[in-house]
């Protein structure tokens, strides 16, 4: 966890509560090691299981200066040790020197009593909590980590608990110009992070939802914050899809149009449903669900209309110039069959769903199986006979194709 591995009490090697001589001592120690090119070696490195410190003149001037200021002194101190009394000094003795974690936590664990947070124990609730979090690439134990989590976020969202801790550390935030909102934000992005490094696999929902569900709030935000990275892929994914689109239509002739746009249509539907099922599991009425749905049908309708319209023109020119017999020969019946696949697999996905353009999403599909039977009729009657001269049957499909083509234009 950054927060403690950089912590800039960790990099002094002192406890969040030592004199301002100690600090400066402990500063003029290290920084008289880093001259002489030597490595300190401080009792609260504790490596392992924290990562090596590489200090440098800049970060020890750097670190030193961060505590300067109360919030960044009191947000550090929540993540460290301070030393409350004679319990905390036997855990902290036995943790530097001993080098006894678990020994630490139990005597740590004794100061703190009952865990309701008062004067006497916040100092070993606040070390129990930053050891448990240290401790966890050792223990492994989920428990003990979600309890430190919440004893963070216990300390940090209670304005008295802060008052309690900043009479221990000397400073006077709380009467000046604390902001509650900003310690608890900051304080939860921490657990946030932490959490994430220790199970980089695990989804964040659920884990956030173990670790955070004593705090709506918090899971509220994240979902809010996933919705909207999920939203933003939806949105990257029809971008995309319409450049592709519009470029079969412009560019590829008849037949291929139909083929293509059916194919890419299928093939957007498959990217963009595990992307829609995560968001409706995040929050099923959200309307960032909704309105995601509503926006990828609208792609997959465009898919089918595009080409269709496309088709549907081309014949009509076809048939004022009496090449109707030609347009057959160059579009089998089967282009439709891609196109015929998106209906259904568009249908089957849309079944128990309700969005705005559901309606007219079915009544092309609808249109786009009456036109492939009308258009293999007309196919098979132009494959045996070679004229165009039969124009009852031509203008009774010329109706047919300008009718669907009017529907069709309805919905760009």
């Amino acid at each position: 966890m950054r927060v403690i591995n950089e912590n800039p009490f960790r990099i002094l090697g002192i406890t969040s509560n030592a004199t301002p001589a100690i600090k400066l001592q402990a500063k003029n120690k290290i920084l008289a090691y880093i001259k002489i090119d030597k490595t300190p070696q401080l009792d609260f490195d504790l490596t392992p299981p924290l990562a090596p410190v590489n200090r440098t003149n800049d970060l020890v001037e750097m670190k030193s200066n961060q505590i300067l200021s109360d919030q960044e002194k009191l947000l550090a101190s929540l993540f460290w040790f301070v030393s409350g009394g004679t319990i905390d000094d036997i855990a902290l003795d036995k943790l530097c020197k001993e080098k006894n974690p678990e020994l630490s936590l139990e005597t740590f664990k004794k100061g703190a009593g009952d865990f309701q947070v008062n004067k006497s124990n916040i100092s070993s609730i606040i070390n129990y909590s930053t050891l448990a979090i240290i401790n966890f690439p050792n223990s492994h134990d989920e428990n003990t980590l979600k309890e430190a989590v919440d004893l963070k976020l216990k300390i940090a969202q209670n304005t008295d608990h802060l008052k309690l801790l900043e009479v221990i550390l000397g400073t006077n935030l709380i009467t000046k110009s604390f902001k509650p909102d900003q310690i608890k934000s900051a304080v939860t992005q921490h657990l946030k992070e932490g959490i994430t490094s220790f199970f980089p696999t695990r989804d964040k929902i659920s884990l956030f939802k173990k670790f955070f569900d004593s705090d709506k709030e918090i899971i509220r935000g994240l979902q809010n914050e996933m919705i909207k990275i999920d939203s933003d892929s939806i949105k990257s994914f029809i971008q995309k899809n319409q450049i592709k689109r519009n470029e079969f239509i412009s560019k590829l002739s008849t037949d291929d149009t139909m083929i293509q746009c059916g194919k890419l249509g299928e093939s957007f539907l498959k990217d963009t449903t595990p992307i829609l099922n995560k968001i409706g599991l995040t929050n099923p009425n959200c309307y960032e669900y909704n309105q995601c749905l509503n926006e990828v049908m609208n792609e997959v309708n465009y898919c089918m209309v595009g080409a269709l319209n496309k088709f549907n023109s081309d014949f009509e020119t076809a048939l004022k110039n009496s090449q109707v017999h030609n347009f057959c020969k160059n579009n089998p019946s089967s282009c439709f069959q891609p196109m015929l696949s998106l209906g259904k697999t568009t249908s089957n996905y849309i079944l128990n769903k309700e969005f705005n353009i559901k309606d007219t999403l079915v009544s092309n599909i609808k249109t786009l199986i009456e036109s492939d039977r009308d258009y293999r009729s007309l196919s098979i009657k132009y494959g045996q006979n070679s004229s165009d001269d039969n124009t009852a049957s031509i203008m009774k499909w010329g109706v047919i194709i300008i009718v669907i083509w009017a529907i069709l234009l309805t919905c760009n």
